[in-house]
């Protein structure tokens, strides 16, 4: 798959002649949304027992051909035959009641304190994002400086390692992600439902406003030190006082150039001669305005 980079022409240089891609904080992310809202835990107080006792019950009359997820289910069934058994039974004692209530009190008292451990993982981590698409207007209005930079293309399909083969794609919602919803929890109190650390870091990461759709935004996501062996060893990376990283990647993966519509001569000329003397396999474009859509087109420069 090929993913476009949009950057300053200053920032075009740097990483044609370094060879290296920045990889950033969140925290120094433009929208003070990404990666940094809170993952709630959300439902009725009043009507949750019922609900989970009522997803109980349902759980057990198919439970000849479903086995529990998580715990909660190896602890509570009974060793009788289960088709024997009446629903007052197996649900109706006060103390299931009083001990769900308990539970689902407990785990929305405690939801602050697993947010908090997610957010310090979150911050202590490093993304480097790209887009699939290398002619939005706005994009280059917002990343490369009003149409004066440049958009870089990486393709992954290159016979060669590639952190980008590890991208994966933005989700955009206009509410956003919760650790657990009413559904949740009732599914999670009947045993249909496990906890998993990796899947709530995945919302915060990969969730954004709907109003930024228009990116097509992928992303890869490194926490340093690795805290959940989400990744192999070779792919963590240190943490700089800045807030970011320099990493380096493979020249060949780099293999098209694109040169905004505003770009001045000058830097188009060192550009273009940087990429003919480190990049000759890749491409080189020019973007020029449309004269008839609210487009960009692209010629190729000799």
């Amino acid at each position: 798959m090929k993913f476009f980079k949009y950057v300053t022409a200053e920032t075009a240089k740097i990483v044609l002649e370094s060879g290296r891609r920045r990889w950033t904080r969140p925290l120094r992310f433009n929208d003070p949304f990404d990666n940094q809202f809170d993952l709630h835990v959300e439902f009725n107080e009043a009507t949750i027992v019922d609900l989970v006792l009522n997803g109980m019950w349902e759980f057990y009359l198919r439970l000849q051909k479903r086995e529990p997820i998580n715990f909660f289910g190896q602890v509570v069934i009974p060793p009788e035959d289960v088709a024997e058994l009446s629903r007052d039974k197996l649900f109706g004692h006060e103390a299931l009641r009083t001990n769900i209530r308990d539970a689902s009190q407990k785990l929305k008292a405690e939801a602050p304190s697993m947010q908090k451990q997610l957010r310090a993982i979150l911050n202590n981590s490093l993304v480097f994002c790209v887009s699939e698409v290398h002619d939005n207007i706005l994009m280059w209005s917002h990343y490369a400086q009003d149409h004066t930079g440049a958009v870089l293309e990486f393709d992954t399909d290159k016979d060669i390692f590639s952190t980008l083969r590890r991208a994966e794609k933005v989700e955009y919602s206009k509410t956003m992600p919760r650790f657990m919803t009413e559904q949740d929890v009732i599914r999670f109190f009947s045993f249909q439902w496990q906890l998993n650390a990796k899947e709530h870091f995945h919302r915060s990461v990969f969730t954004k406003a709907a109003d930024w759709s228009y990116e097509k935004e992928w992303r890869v996501w490194l926490p340093v030190g690795d805290p959940l062996g989400w990744s192999d060893p070779n792919y963590v990376l240190p943490l700089e006082q800045f807030g970011f990283i320099d990493q380096e990647y493979k020249r060949e993966e780099l293999v098209g150039i694109y040169l905004g519509c505003r770009m001045s001569q000058d830097n188009v000329g060192t550009l273009r001669d940087l990429v003919l003397k480190l990049f000759p396999h890749a491409s080189l474009h020019r973007a020029t305005k449309s004269a008839r859509e609210f487009a960009l087109q692209f010629e190729p420069l000799p």
